[in-house]
């Protein structure tokens, strides 16, 4: 299959650090820059951390629902408490909004 051309924006100082790496490894910045997309593609492919992002999503929807239910009915939803449904919103965020795109939140 022919290779197609693909443009992407980045930092100046991350411009400056990848042309220094394919300096060190005498490559070109093209073709370190497609190692590094390829490798980066493979570790988004990988089951465990498909699994991982997963459980991260899964946890940040429950907190989500659950505060909804509290919300509607006047209290706390049982079960889990606001720190812990904050401390998933935070994990959640973190990754899977990159991933998954950013789901409005209550």
């Amino acid at each position: 299959m022919a290779n197609m051309t693909f443009t992407v924006r980045i930092n100046p100082r991350d411009h400056e650090l990848l042309t220094s790496l394919a300096a060190i490894r005498n490559q070109s910045v093209a073709e370190l820059s497609r190692e590094i997309l390829a490798d980066g593609i493979r570790r988004l492919l990988d089951p465990v951390e498909i699994d991982k992002r997963l459980a991260i999503e899964r946890e940040r929807l429950l907190a989500a629902a659950e505060q909804i239910r509290g919300e509607r009915l006047g209290t706390s939803a049982p079960g889990r408490t606001s720190s812990d449904a904050n401390q998933t919103e935070e994990v959640g965020n973190s990754t899977s909004s990159a991933v998954h795109g950013r789901i409005a939140k209550p």
